[in-house]
């Protein structure tokens, strides 16, 4: 299936977590070729994984009346029969108003790492991180690290040693992903620190000093190594993250 028009209800089934072992197969091969589809899917995928994080609270807040009059009226004056073929838009149109704020969050928000602060690097990541966990379960079988190893000299030419299973530091590797960063990708490697989601983010040709910023309940510890830059990040205790950042950072040299 290579056209991407064919391919957009997998990919929102895929999000949802609805989508069967053959069609995630099928999306992953076709978002791995194609960056704008990649696009596309990460951004509808931070945007659901974040109002899915939020739901507990943002559920408690009623929209007013005069805006739920709106969309109403706004509804009942759209013939069905007029409505177009379903499409990306289409989505994004039936999406609550919650879910179309972080939609708009996450675009802006990739469109500022052209300039990216700290801050807005943190935030960037804290999404993919938080999308990641939830659209990739668990995998069946131990992740090795020698795989990782490969898939980033395949996709970026880069020698980096990874980080495996540590029962000392009780971490272990459990996969990894290419997610959109600016107008290029990011390698993200994913762990479980104590049974908790953790990530290591490393950003090609993109050197930002040390610095530690906390974003949206998360810890992002950023350094610079190899004219690369290495993101840690976690909701887990500071002290915790420093610990394994300390860790990980001896092994990537």
């Amino acid at each position: 299936m290579s056209n991407c028009q064919d391919l957009e209800p997998l990919v929102t089934a895929c999000i949802d977590g609805v989508a069967t072992d053959d069609e995630r197969r099928i999306v992953e091969t076709h978002l791995g070729a194609c960056d704008p589809c990649r696009a596309r899917a990460d951004v509808e995928g931070s945007a659901r994984a974040l109002v899915r994080a939020r739901a507990p609270s943002a559920l408690g807040v009623e929209a007013p009346e005069s805006l739920r009059a709106r969309c109403r009226m706004l509804g009942a004056a759209r013939p069905a029969a007029a409505r177009a073929p379903w499409s990306w838009r289409d989505t994004v149109q039936r999406l609550p108003v919650a879910a179309m704020l972080a939609f708009g969050l996450t675009a802006a928000l990739i469109y500022l790492l052209s300039v990216a602060t700290p801050a807005t690097l943190a935030a960037q990541l804290t999404m993919d991180h938080v999308k990641c966990f939830t659209i990739t379960g668990d995998p069946a079988e131990p992740v090795r690290a020698g795989a990782v190893e490969a898939s980033l000299r395949a996709q970026y030419g880069w020698e980096v040693s990874v980080p495996g299973d540590s029962a000392a530091n009780e971490l272990r590797l459990v996969g990894s992903r290419r997610c959109l960063y600016g107008e290029g990708t990011v390698a993200h490697i994913l762990y479980r620190h104590n049974g908790a989601p953790l990530s290591l983010f490393v950003l090609p040709d993109k050197v930002h000093p040390s610095e530690i910023v906390e974003v949206m309940g998360h810890a992002a510890i950023i350094w610079p190594a190899r004219d690369r830059t290495f993101v840690l990040l976690g909701s887990e205790p500071r002290e915790d993250m420093e610990k394994i950042a300390s860790y990980i950072q001896k092994m990537v040299k």
